[in-house]
């Protein structure tokens, strides 16, 4: 299986960055691949969220 990992230094607080990546309505706005995204389940998040 191929592995591809990239990083990205963000100047912004861990918090709002975390604040930001959480937030699947808007994921559009910064994921420009993503054409939308939606909850599977009533968890938005934690063990069990997808």
């Amino acid at each position: 299986m191929a592995e591809v990992t990239r990083s990205l230094t963000i100047a912004a607080p861990r918090n709002a960055v975390w604040t930001a990546l959480a937030d699947f309505d808007r994921i559009v706005d910064w994921a420009h691949d993503v054409d939308h995204s939606c909850l599977l389940t009533d968890r938005a998040s934690g063990v069990g969220a997808v």
